[in-house]
């Protein structure tokens, strides 16, 4: 019943923010463990970020939206759909979102290689400091900010013909 409730609540702050977006960038945070879910959130949010939460896959894609979601941060380990098939419905949607994997699986190169070909851009293991959580979020989206620039510049256009 939780898990609706915050749901239904995430879902209720997405639309009401899809109207009038601020400058605030959104950060999805998929995590079914809920003392987890909640102090990444606050972390998240006192870096300024809006975060939109849910504690397992079916209600990540009820929240997923390409317009007002800037990146998704994930657990591997879900309820109902694991966090491998979430992140390859993610990309479906929309190449255009950065996803952080994060598990409690051990960091071996090959849970980082299955996260990397289900779509993600960085993998991280648990435990995970809260620092480290905002460093990278903050990397990945500035990274994909400069490439969108680069794929939006007429210059590297023209270059490319």
């Amino acid at each position: 019943m939780l898990s609706k409730i915050r749901t239904a609540y995430s879902l209720a702050v997405l639309l009401a923010g899809s109207h009038s977006r601020s400058s605030r960038l959104t950060v999805l945070l998929v995590e079914d463990d809920h003392s987890l879910l909640e102090l990444w959130q606050r972390t998240l949010e006192r870096a300024d970020f809006g975060v939109i939460t849910a504690d397992d896959g079916h209600a990540a894609l009820m929240l997923f939206n390409d317009g007002s979601i800037d990146i998704v941060v994930t657990d591997i380990l879900l309820p109902g759909i694991d966090g491998f098939e979430l992140i390859r419905r993610f990309k479906h949607k929309s190449r255009e979102v950065p996803i952080i994997a994060i598990s409690g699986l051990n960091d071996s190169p090959r849970y980082r290689q299955l996260a990397e070909s289900a779509g993600a851009e960085v993998a991280l293991s648990k435990p995970l400091d809260r620092g480290k959580l905002v460093e990278v979020v903050k990397a990945l989206l500035a990274s994909h900010d400069d490439l969108s620039a680069l794929e939006r510049d007429p210059l590297l256009e023209n270059r490319a013909r």
